[in-house]
C-alpha cells in the first residue's frame, strides 16, 4: 500500500481561505511569492502581514501565467479593490493558521539520503527551483509552462523517485523530522554538479 504522506502528494487536501479556493501549491505560486519578497518564502524569521496573506491567497488560487495576466491589467488598482472586497476578512488569526498549514502541506518532502560519493561537491549557480524544473522537463517530458502549474511536493516524489531508480538517492519510508522547503534545498544543494549536468542532458555545460 503507498504511504500515507506519498498519497497527500498526489491528492492533497482541499483548502479555502478567504473565501477563494486555492490550487495545489506549486513551483509557481513559490516563484510568484519569492518574486513579490511575502513573508512566506524568507530565508528570515518575519511575521506574515494581512498583505502577506492576501497576496499569498491571490497568488496560490490562480495558475502561474493567469496571476501574471492579473497584475498586468489596466484596471490593476480597480481589480485588487474588487477582490479584496469579495474576500472572507472574519476570523484573521484561524485564516493565518491555515494558509501556513496550507503551506507546510504542499512544500512536505519524503525523507531522502544521498550516497557520499555524490555529497562531494556543492552546487554552483543553479537555484533549486530550476533544477527542479529541469528534471521535469527533461526526465518526465513536462512542457517548460507546464512545470509553473506542476503542484511543488508531487514534483519532489517524482523526481526523488527517478532518481532513486538510477541509484542516486533513497527514499525512506518516513517522513523528514523537518520537512521545510528551505532545508530540503540547503541538502539538496549538496549533491554534485553531475546531477544537473546529467538532467539537462549536456554534459559538461551548466544548466
Amino acid at each position: 500500500m503507498s504511504p500515507p504522506e506519498y498519497l497527500q502528494s498526489v491528492i492533497p487536501t482541499p483548502y479555502t481561505i478567504l473565501g477563494r479556493r486555492l490550487r495545489p501549491l506549486s513551483i509557481g505560486h513559490i516563484l510568484l511569492m519569492q518574486f513579490q519578497e511575502l513573508a512566506y518564502v524568507s530565508e528570515e524569521e518575519i511575521k506574515a502581514t494581512m498583505d502577506d496573506l492576501i497576496a499569498g491567497v491571490l497568488i496560490c488560487s490562480m495558475r502561474f501565467r493567469e496571476y501574471q495576466e492579473f497584475l498586468q491589467l489596466e484596471d490593476l488598482g480597480h481589480e485588487l479593490k474588487r477582490a479584496g472586497q469579495a474576500l472572507d476578512l472574519t476570523e484573521l488569526p484561524e485564516k493565518f493558521r491555515l494558509f501556513a498549514e496550507y503551506l507546510d502541506q504542499g512544500t512536505e518532502s519524503p525523507e531522502i539520503e544521498i550516497p557520499e560519493t555524490v555529497q562531494n561537491n556543492i552546487l554552483l549557480g543553479t537555484p533549486w527551483l530550476q533544477s527542479l524544473r529541469i528534471c521535469l522537463m527533461a526526465k518526465l517530458h513536462v512542457g517548460p509552462e507546464e512545470t509553473f502549474d506542476y503542484p511543488y511536493r508531487q514534483a519532489l516524489w517524482d523526481c526523488f523517485s527517478l532518481r532513486e531508480a538510477e541509484g542516486k538517492l533513497t527514499i525512506n519510508s518516513g517522513q523528514a523530522d523537518t520537512p521545510d522547503m528551505l532545508e530540503t534545498i540547503e541538502t539538496l544543494q549538496k549533491m554534485n554538479k553531475a546531477f544537473i549536468e546529467q538532467l539537462a542532458g549536456i554534459p559538461g555545460k551548466r544548466v
